[in-house]
């Protein structure tokens, strides 16, 4: 026979063979195991219920607080790169801006659909235009991220932003311009304006007479501007690329030749940065500067840097268009390193083991930005 009393009951067991002892005992095992975990979720549920208590009756909490919070632990957990970073900081100036010293706790739905609102009719500086659609998006979407932060530690009693809307994915597309090319009347501009600083002139001449991209630009090293000893063609080697087709030679065009033979490689040697992503990003944004520089009001709506590659690729395709060469496209694809559409492809592995220098040659240099 075996008595257990527990919090709130008493059992008494009795028990004839060594089978029915072992299943009382695991029995009671058991019962005492669950009253231990009952007690831990009390206790867990009461401390929870006076921190929380605790905070909302006392601490105020504004989104300038609820930065520094974040941010530091956004950087303490390193998941994030400095250029996110940057984004949620830019968020939050947003929410403060608008939002000043309020309370969050005392903000509801309406309050954070109010500063959907506000955001979409603001200008932005750059366009002077009301602020994209999936831009707005993405300041809601990272409101959201900060108080479901600030929820899950307690810092505000719920999160006021979960049940708004983002703008529908059609209306934001329609919102969006296609993408145009520059116009001869700014090609012109681009290529006649006279920098501070002539590199980045160069750079631009650079993607206008060889289509490369920024990144492939970016990364020229001496050992990369190469001569063919049968030919004597100079072309630019890019040994490295996201896939097979980027891998390439391209023929430096006459027109840039003396130039690129004169210039310092790598170009941006002289920005050092902590990581490669932060030296992309700067880069990036200096370019974007400079190229916007050559237009008067300093911004042109909808093209930046990879128009430059959009612009080559027209005009070298518009060049070439009457040539009586049946390769004429797939070694305009080998030049600005577009992968071939796989049959096609098939017949020229057969016939044809990559186009020669001397045929990327002749069609480059075809291209020319003269009215």
């Amino acid at each position: 026979m075996i008595t257990y009393k527990g919090k709130d009951i008493e059992l008494l067991i009795e028990y004839e063979t060594a089978e029915e002892l072992r299943e009382a005992m695991q029995q009671i095992a058991q019962l005492k195991i669950q009253e231990q975990v009952d007690k831990y979720t009390q206790l867990k549920q009461h401390i929870q219920h006076e921190a929380t208590t605790e905070i909302f009756k006392h601490d105020k909490i504004t989104f300038d607080k609820l930065q520094e919070k974040y941010i530091a632990q956004a950087t303490y957990d390193g998941n994030v790169s400095a250029k996110t970073i940057e984004d949620y900081i830019t968020s939050f100036n947003k929410l403060i801006d608008y939002f000043k010293d309020k309370d969050i706790n005392s903000l509801g739905v309406q309050d954070i659909e109010a500063f959907k609102l506000h955001l979409s009719s603001q200008i932005s500086k750059r366009t002077g235009k009301p602020i994209a659609k999936t831009t707005v998006n993405r300041h809601i979407i990272f409101t959201k991220q900060f108080l479901k932060f600030a929820t899950q530690r307690n810092y505000i009693a719920k999160n006021i932003a979960e049940s708004v809307k983002l703008y529908n994915k059609k209306n934001v597309r329609k919102d969006k311009k296609p993408a145009e090319n520059y116009t001869q009347a700014e090609i012109s501009k681009i290529l006649t304006y006279e920098h501070k600083e002539p590199i980045y002139s160069q750079v631009f001449k650079l993607a206008l007479y060889t289509g490369m991209r920024q990144g492939e630009i970016r990364k020229i090293t001496p050992e990369d501007i190469k001569q063919d000893k049968g030919t004597g063609i100079y072309y630019i080697d890019i040994p490295e690329a996201k896939s097979e087709a980027g891998e390439r030679q391209v023929p430096i065009h006459r027109d840039i030749l003396d130039m690129v033979l004169s210039m310092s490689f790598p170009i941006f040697s002289k920005i050092p940065l902590e990581n490669e992503e932060q030296r992309r990003n700067t880069i990036g944004k200096k370019l974007r500067y400079h190229l916007y520089k050559s237009f008067e009001n300093g911004q042109i709506d909808n093209k930046n840097f990879h128009t430059l590659r959009a612009n080559f690729i027209d005009n070298i395709v518009e060049k070439n268009k009457n040539s009586s060469n049946k390769f004429i496209l797939h070694i305009i694809q080998e030049i600005v390193g577009h992968s071939k559409d796989d049959k096609k492809s098939l017949t020229l592995d057969i016939y044809k083991k990559g186009f020669t220098l001397q045929d990327k040659k002749e069609i480059i240099d075809n291209v020319s930005y003269e009215e």
